[in-house]
């Protein structure tokens, strides 16, 4: 008989569940931003490729911020930027 694995339980830091309701705030601004049935001349005003470089910048920094501070609450190595 085969042992049916037990999840792993990770703890989330309070300050890193703040940190991903607001990369989840972002993402539905993003997404509304860049919905085809919007105006693309208000896109375009708003986004350019920059801009979208920017968000997506900061995003990739925040998520592994989050991910650093999960791995320190639970004792994990912690992850290095790529």
């Amino acid at each position: 008989m085969s042992r049916i694995p037990t999840p792993e339980v990770l703890v989330v830091p309070e300050s890193a569940q703040r940190k991903l309701v607001h990369v989840h705030e972002q993402l539905r601004f993003l997404t509304r931003a860049t919905d085809a049935a919007n105006s693309s001349s208000a896109f375009d005003n708003l986004f350019r490729d920059q801009s979208l470089s920017w968000w997506f910048t900061r995003l990739a920094r925040d998520l592994d911020e989050i991910l650093e501070e999960i791995d320190r609450e639970n004792g994990l190595a912690v992850r290095q930027a790529q």
